[in-house]
């Protein structure tokens, strides 16, 4: 990921809330992340370049089930 990219993620005129969305689907789209892992990634997982392309470190994945009950 490009360190411009994240950085416009995170330096966005939102709000608290729309701000960690728009970093959130930027990873996503641009590194190709499952919502679990973007979920489970933390800034120290980041290593981005000045000048160059970095790389996201996946340490963790946060996966979430949803039980609706049995299944009929």
């Amino acid at each position: 990921m490009r360190p411009e990219l994240l950085e416009r993620a995170w330096l966005s005129d939102l709000s608290g809330r729309g701000r960690r969305l728009v970093a959130f689907y930027a990873v996503l789209y641009y590194a190709g992340l499952r919502p679990a892992e973007a979920v489970g990634l933390r800034l120290s997982d980041c290593h981005l370049p000045e000048t160059s392309w970095g790389t996201l470190t996946l340490r963790e994945t946060r996966p979430v089930s949803v039980s609706s009950g049995p299944l009929r």
